[in-house]
């Protein structure tokens, strides 16, 4: 491999790192740890997405509904002390 093609690799990966987890290679290397089992991690990875995926969908309206019951509480809670 050349070596500007290792430089390419290198600026790759540093920008990985910062896009997902947004850390410099110094302050990633303070969460190093020798003993990671990269497949170990792979199987928590894929069991909490299993996991969010059983929550099933998200109701994207839910807030908006939530605030027009509480409007609607609200209102009818006035009234009856009227």
């Amino acid at each position: 491999m050349t070596q500007s093609k290792q430089e390419s690799e290198i600026e790759l990966l540093n920008q990985r790192i910062w896009d997902e987890y947004e850390l410099t290679i110094p302050q990633a290397q303070k969460y190093k740890n020798e003993n990671f089992n990269n497949s170990d991690a792979n199987k928590k990875i894929n069991s909490l997405k299993a996991q969010i995926k059983e929550l099933g969908e998200v109701n994207i309206g839910a807030i908006e509904e939530l605030n027009k019951i509480k409007e609607r509480y609200n209102f009818l809670s006035e009234q009856k002390r009227i």
